[in-house]
């Protein structure tokens, strides 16, 4: 059974269709690519899978159960977890705090957040195991404001790992980032794709990064799904390299 699946999604803002008759589905422990032009309707469709908004038509499925509807918080405790282009932290906490509040939270112990660790070592275990799995080990003990952005994005897709998901959203996990920082980034989404077993779709406007990592690609432009197939069948599509006109592809 299909892990996710969108089933005819419209999604209108006034006269204008931000999504248009989706229909797609994702497999479990697929590492697929959501791309298009600026303003296809990537981050819309991320919104509508995690519930910031409800389609105006159609409807989204998670593991056979239907979730278009239901509440943000609601969402993410059926075992969706998601990161976003601007880095969504407490920046003044550390980079273990932060953890640790995704953590309590996922645990139901969000009012012992300051007890002694001592005294929680199954949650101190935890986020020993989420930083480790994030690459941010040594840096546990820093404030989050001081880490450098794609440090920061590490510690984000660390936080969208405590709630254990099934499906994990990355929006633009690289956004911002160097060439030196973007490989990093390549090889941690692989490694937690590879350890965890973690269905992850991303949207990303590198192609590069897509090629290099992607299972399958799915490709939007102006709202609608103009292609849906592997990295050579979307690279050889003239209508994704129509779409990609003039944009650096």
């Amino acid at each position: 059974m299909d892990i996710l699946q969108i089933q005819n999604v419209t999604m209108s803002f006034g006269k204008m269709n931000a999504l248009h008759e989706v229909d797609c589905a994702v497999a479990p422990h697929e590492l697929v690519a959501v791309i298009g032009p600026n303003g296809a309707g990537k981050t819309t469709f991320f919104n509508v899978i995690t519930g910031k908004y409800k389609p105006t038509q159609g409807q989204v499925f998670f593991k056979g159960e239907r979730i278009d509807g239901l509440t943000r918080s609601a969402i993410i405790n059926k075992g969706i977890g998601r990161s976003f282009q601007v880095v969504n932290l407490f920046p003044d906490l550390t980079v273990a705090a932060n953890v640790r509040i995704g953590v309590l939270a996922h645990q139901k112990q969000t009012l012992r957040l300051f007890k002694n660790v001592n005294k929680m070592p199954e949650v101190d275990q935890e986020v020993r195991r989420i930083l480790n799995l994030v690459h941010l080990t040594p840096e546990a003990d820093l404030v989050a404001a001081t880490l450098s952005h794609g440090d920061q994005k590490c510690l984000e897709m660390g936080m969208a790992l405590t709630n254990h998901p099934e499906l994990l959203l990355l929006d633009e996990p690289t956004a911002g980032m160097g060439p030196e920082e973007t490989r990093q980034a390549i090889e941690l989404i692989k490694d937690i794709w590879n350890k965890t077993g973690v269905t992850i779709v991303f949207t990303e406007h590198d192609l590069d990064m897509v090629f290099s990592i992607s299972t399958r690609v799915l490709v939007l432009q102006s709202g609608r799904l103009i292609a849906d197939g592997s990295v050579e069948e979307i690279r050889r599509d003239p209508k994704v390299k129509e779409a990609y006109l003039g944009e650096e592809a």
